[in-house]
């Protein structure tokens, strides 16, 4: 699942990613199982214009539990809070930032499992 995100902050990109991977667990997944990658081509700081971060999150194994899905959405939409994202897209829906439910729920459409 595509994930973009922007900011106004000219160090999203860098504190979002180094603020992210501090909360991997041992088996180097995020919370929920949770795996992201960031698209590197799609990082650009620069000064005046809007801060851009894509991310891929995908979840490997058999079953996505409710719990888990909801662990995973409301640590995301938290950090995407602390650090100020103010646009997001996922799977090139966009979602107003101060629609919670609408984030979560739309996250939960767009979950795919890998096998």
């Amino acid at each position: 699942m595509l994930i973009r995100l922007e900011g106004n902050d000219p160090s999203l990109n860098s504190s979002l990613v180094t603020d992210l991977s501090q909360d991997k667990d041992g088996n180097d997944l995020f919370p929920g199982g949770a795996t992201i990658s960031f698209h590197i081509d799609e990082i650009r700081e620069s000064t005046g214009t809007p801060e851009v971060i894509s991310m891929i999150v995908s979840f490997t194994g058999q079953a996505i539990t409710n719990i888990a899905l909801n662990l995973f959405s409301s640590w995301l939409w938290n950090k995407f809070t602390q650090k100020n994202v103010k646009k997001i897209e996922i799977e090139g829906l966009s979602i107003d930032f101060s629609d919670e439910g609408k984030f979560k729920r739309i996250l939960a459409d767009k979950i795919k499992i890998e096998e």
